[in-house]
């Protein structure tokens, strides 16, 4: 909705909508790089799978055996399968709602067929309505994305855990 110089809106009516319209932009937008965050977590997190899975399990002579260390690769290995599953809960497609209607009936009931200060209001309806459905869709991916960045740091403790086993196993036999 464009506020024109001639119309019979007042400051407020123009600053709460300008405002509101505002929040409604930042807010789809944050919602955008959710999404980006997303396909970055992912891309570390198959690094990290594909470089300790190349050099740890490529044919070496050697049987696999069970092991902590082993173990401990396969618990890092789960949890950025789990960062997969996240993200594609991040990235999966959302009910968004548009602060104006499409179908021509409502546009006339409400906005046509109307005074300015009730079609400002149903504006301003519309709006809110819609924002408050973006914000809540942030927060849904907001948590998302600090559960995909508490995994991607389980991925690199469990990591670090596999690589120092040996020296943790030679401590805890020095000490027993």
């Amino acid at each position: 909705m464009s506020i024109s110089v001639e119309s019979k809106i007042n400051y407020q009516q123009k600053l709460a909508y300008e405002r509101l319209q505002g929040l409604f932009k930042e807010t789809t937008e944050a919602n955008r790089r959710h999404g980006v965050r997303a396909e970055k977590l992912v891309t570390v997190s198959g690094a990290i799978m594909a470089l300790v899975g190349g050099a740890k399990f490529l044919p070496s002579g050697r049987d696999f055996t069970l092991s902590i260390q082993n173990l401990l690769l396969l618990f890092m290995f789960i949890s950025g399968l789990q960062i997969l599953r996240l993200a594609s809960n991040c990235w999966k497609p959302v009910n968004k709602e548009y602060p104006s209607p499409t179908d021509t009936e409502t546009i006339y009931r409400d906005f046509i067929h109307q005074d300015e200060d009730v079609a400002y209001a149903n504006a301003l309806q519309d709006l809110s309505a819609s924002t408050s459905n973006a914000l809540a869709i942030n927060k849904t991916k907001s948590s998302i994305i600090g559960k995909m960045i508490f995994t991607l740091q389980c991925q690199v403790l469990l990591l670090l855990a596999s690589i120092s086993w040996p020296m943790i196993l030679s401590l805890f036999g020095f000490f027993v």
